[in-house]
């Protein structure tokens, strides 16, 4: 599954450094918009 999100800033500001954790709890509170897609595949 590959999500993007439409965040409301350009940059969350983020030490280079930070964990993924922290970039995704940050991420959390300026997103707009979300979508996922769902690869499959079948033989």
């Amino acid at each position: 599954m590959f999500a993007v999100h439409a965040l409301d800033v350009d940059t969350l500001d983020l030490d280079p450094d930070a964990s993924p954790t922290a970039v995704a709890f940050t991420g959390l509170f300026r997103t707009l918009a979300r979508a996922t897609l769902t690869a499959t595949y079948q033989r």
